[in-house]
């Protein structure tokens, strides 16, 4: 390894500290950037199933719920129709 003079040495150390000033002063500029905009909370619902079709879908799945027992009961198969 070359050994290097005090002047050289220094030389380097300048241009390092002008370096990690550049790098710091882009850091900071980054860091001031306005931060990405976040989602907001999640919009309230809008759309309400008719009672109707509360009921079907609560029909319908006590209908499964029923097949389920049933199958494991029989240990067959069972089909649900809606």
């Amino acid at each position: 390894m070359a050994s290097l003079t005090k002047a050289q040495l220094c030389s380097e150390l300048e241009a390092l500290r002008i370096e990690n000033q550049r790098l710091s002063a882009e850091v900071a500029s980054l860091k001031s950037a306005a931060p990405a905009a976040r989602p907001g909370p999640r919009p309230a619902r809008t759309w309400e199933p008719s009672s109707e079709a509360v009921r079907a879908h609560h029909a319908y799945v006590a209908a499964m719920n029923a097949a389920k027992d049933e199958a494991r009961r029989s240990g067959k198969s069972v089909i649900v129709r809606r």
